[in-house]
């Protein structure tokens, strides 16, 4: 399945359609989260399908905690209180976005944002993380020693 709101489009698969439904939540309500998280963590060339996956871990832990439900539809409600927020300008969901940052919906997204979108590893493969090094015996031999800036150890004074 598709969804579209204002000109934001995302395919969805209809398990996740239906998680989205078990949260209360409705194709609206998705993408303008989605479209949050975009303005909150900016990549041009990052996949819209990795904010999306980020905002249905969120939807599935709305529907085990009452208060980030709570916050989440407050917020949203808070989003579209004077127009659909999706239609809105860049600038202007910026803006509107901006007046939420001390609420618990803001905090709430952000770090659903932030946690879904940069453990996903296409995150990593756009910035080019390779990933975790402890399963490769750390960082000193695998990154770390990068560096070609630094003087040599022994070399400084």
């Amino acid at each position: 399945m598709t969804l579209v709101v204002g000109g934001l489009q995302v395919a969805c698969t209809g398990e996740e359609s239906e998680q989205i439904a078990a949260t209360g939540l409705d194709d609206a309500a998705l993408l303008t989260l989605l479209r949050a998280a975009q303005l909150l963590l900016p990549h041009q060339r990052l996949a819209t399908d990795v904010y999306r996956d980020a905002m249905l871990q969120l939807s599935d832990a709305m529907t085990n905690d009452a208060r980030k439900k709570q916050a989440i539809e407050a917020g949203l409600a808070a989003l579209n209180e004077s127009a659909s927020w999706l239609d809105l300008s860049t600038e202007a969901q910026k803006s509107t976005l901006a007046a939420l940052e001390s609420t618990p919906f803001f905090g709430t997204v952000r770090e659903a944002a932030i946690s879904g979108v940069y453990r996903d590893e296409r995150t990593w493969q756009l910035l080019g993380y390779e990933g975790e090094a402890s399963k490769y015996g750390g960082y000193l031999h695998r990154g770390f020693d990068d560096i070609d800036w630094l003087p040599e150890f022994g070399d400084a004074q």
